[in-house]
């Protein structure tokens, strides 16, 4: 910053060998005749230290998608990963979450069934209701079941599920 803000040659040299052992490391150590060239020294400077900081990462990646052949596949069709790398505009929808979570049902014919599926349907009720319901949305749901704010790509690796806990001797009037 300070060889930025440096307003003549002199200030900048100054500024420069103050900062010559980071502008080494990043190969923009050099000699300057004037202001012009201060400019292009910090272009050069900042191009190589944030270029730094993430080519290592680029390169990991770009290896890991060369392993199994996905960087060509990627060039080749770059709009079907768009959803593995770019976050998804569209909005959560009651039928998302129904989908989402597979209830763990008691065995059919049992009164424990007739009051799980009871219960499914107040839950669907209350995600359908939660589309047009400002305070809670589905977002909002998903994030306190799952920790996440959108659905994966690839999904869940253990499905989400809904759980029915039963009280036993006692009749409620809902679940």
């Amino acid at each position: 910053m300070q060889i930025q803000n440096a307003a003549t040659v002199e200030e900048a040299r100054l500024a420069i060998f103050d900062a010559s052992e980071s502008l080494s490391i990043l190969g923009a150590l050099r000699h300057i005749k004037d202001l012009d060239e201060r400019d292009d020294l910090v272009l050069e400077a900042a191009q190589d230290y944030f270029e730094g900081r993430v080519k290592v990462g680029l390169e990991q990646l770009a290896e890991g998608l060369e392993t199994f052949g996905l960087a060509e596949a990627i060039r080749k069709h770059p709009s079907e990963f768009e959803g593995l790398f770019l976050k998804s505009s569209k909005s959560l929808v009651a039928k998302d979450l129904i989908s989402l979570f597979q209830p763990n049902f008691s065995p059919r014919g049992s009164n424990r069934r007739r009051e799980e599926n009871r219960v499914l349907c107040f839950w669907r009720d209350w995600l359908m209701e939660g589309d047009q319901c400002i305070p809670v949305t589905l977002e909002k749901v998903l994030i306190f079941a799952s920790g996440l704010d959108r659905l994966p790509p690839l999904g869940f690796q253990v499905p989400p599920s809904l759980e029915f806990l039963h009280a036993t001797g006692c009749r409620r009037p809902l679940p």
